[in-house]
């Protein structure tokens, strides 16, 4: 899978550009438009920053999984259904979450049929946030560096 993200603070703030791949069960790769990037396979990480190169370390407190990606059951009791509509031929669902804790909310859109999300918009304050999913079961092809 794919998700291509948009992330800005608001201007004057400069838009970072995030392209993410996640290749189930544990590997995932994202590049930066400022020319960085991670891969993370398991519970091993590489970082590549420009000018420094690759670093490994370890990932986070545990083990990379994909299933892990979003957990949108930590907003079902905020859950609300905005509206469906057809997009090229699918049934797409808009819906609205937010967290009972944090000042943050999401609109999600979900093809119907396969209950997959296609788009996700975010706003928290000063954090606007929009990702695109995509090539859901088409194979990525994550290695270490140098691999």
């Amino acid at each position: 899978m794919r998700d291509d993200e948009t992330l800005t603070s608001g201007p004057p703030n400069p838009v970072e550009k995030i392209q993410y791949r996640l290749s189930a069960p544990d590997r995932m790769a994202y590049t930066v438009n400022t020319g960085g990037g991670v891969v993370v396979i398991g519970a091993s990480a590489w970082a590549f920053t420009p000018g420094e190169g690759w670093q490994h370390s370890s990932y986070g407190s545990g083990k990379f999984a994909t299933g892990n990606w979003y957990d949108w059951k930590q907003y079902d009791q905020s859950i609300q259904l905005l509206g469906e509509h057809d997009v090229d031929g699918q049934r797409v669902a808009e819906v609205a979450l937010m967290s009972p804790t944090l000042p943050v909310w999401f609109q999600l859109s979900v093809d119907v049929s396969s209950g997959r999300v296609s788009r996700v918009g975010m706003v928290a304050g000063g954090h606007f946030m929009v990702d695109s999913y995509s090539a859901y079961g088409v194979p990525q092809r994550i290695a270490a560096p140098g691999h």
